[in-house]
């Protein structure tokens, strides 16, 4: 929850998915969220605009991982908190889909600005969740 003056940023690289939450948002009255189309390598998010970023299942599609974390760092306030959930490679399908095991995650995020602050599971065997702290 953001509370009454927050305010949620859903950003996005693919237009569709992009309307799909716009639909969503708009009929269910959410106000404060707003929408965003970024690229394979910014978010495109204000430098010093955001307390969280949270990338759920998506993390293993980041083609350009380190520049997509400077846009993300910047973006981030002092102290601001990045969150991963994603699949574990071994639980995936197609394990090839997914680009990292979870401690070549956590070492990617942490040698680009990060420190990790928790690693937990998320669904057991099947994902994790991951919180970072910009450094």
């Amino acid at each position: 929850a953001v509370g009454p003056e927050g305010r949620v940023i859903a950003q996005d690289i693919i237009p569709e998915f992009l309307d799909k939450a716009a639909e969503l948002a708009h009929n269910r009255r959410l106000n404060n969220v707003e929408f965003l189309l970024g690229s394979e390598k910014d978010p495109q998010l204000a430098a010093d605009s955001a307390d969280l970023i949270l990338a759920v299942d998506s993390y293993h599609h980041f083609d350009y991982p380190e520049e997509m974390l400077a846009g993300i760092r910047r973006a981030l306030r002092a102290g601001g908190r990045f969150v991963v959930v994603d699949y574990y490679r071994k639980s995936f399908r197609d394990p090839a889909h997914i680009r990292l095991e979870k401690d070549e995650v956590v070492r990617e995020i942490e040698a680009n600005g990060f420190a990790l602050l928790s690693n937990e599971e998320h669904i057991p065997g099947s994902q994790y969740r991951l919180v970072f702290r910009k450094r």
